[in-house]
């Protein structure tokens, strides 16, 4: 494997750790989300 190909394939695979923490964050978000809403109407409903 030549130097190039070397530097492009850690570019690559560092792009795709970046889209993959994204995604996790995403991920992350939508389940807390879900979770706090889930316990607000859970209080609602019991007032």
């Amino acid at each position: 494997m030549s130097r190039l190909q070397k530097i492009v394939a850690l570019s690559t695979t560092e792009a795709d750790l970046c889209k993959l923490q994204q995604l996790v964050r995403i991920s992350l978000q939508n389940l807390l989300n879900e979770f706090i809403m889930r316990k607000i109407s859970e209080c609602f409903l019991k007032l």
